[in-house]
Formats: structure tokens, sequence, C-alpha cells
């Protein structure tokens, strides 16, 4: 079995003209179509989309981060 995950491709409404495309789900919608990206015609006529990256912290940035918060808790007390 392959850990790849399957991309899925959700219906968009353009943020600038409300033309519905079609693209990947990089939001895991659930009801209503995103609007936060341009569709292609608009690309072309010179917006630009929102980057969008997916951030995989290493266990040692996810325990130095807790270890942040922990101190700043007991900081603000």
């Amino acid at each position: 079995m392959s850990k790849e995950k399957e991309e899925v491709y959700v219906t968009h409404t353009c943020k600038h003209c409300g033309a519905a495309f079609v693209d990947i789900d990089k939001t895991n919608v659930k009801d209503t179509p995103p609007n936060w990206k341009y569709c292609p015609e608009c690309v072309k006529a010179g917006f630009k989309n929102p980057r969008t990256r997916k951030v995989k912290y290493s266990p040692e940035q996810i325990e130095a981060f807790k270890k942040r918060m922990k101190e700043y808790r007991e900081k603000n007390k």
C-alpha cells in the first residue's frame, strides 16, 4: 500500500472575477468552494496566487516549541 496522498480536486471561485474553475484542494474544504485563488485567466492577466506550502517540523523543533510555550505560559501567569 502506497503512503502517497491522493490529490483531491474541488471547484474554486476566482478571487477577482468570480469565475468557477477546478483545482487541487489545499484546504480540505467541506462545504463552500474556496475563493482565495485567482482563475487561470486572471493569472494570465497578471494576478498572482498566494503561495501555499505544508511545513513539516522535526521532533526536535516540536519539542523546542513546546518548551518555549511552557516557559511563556509560566512567565505570563
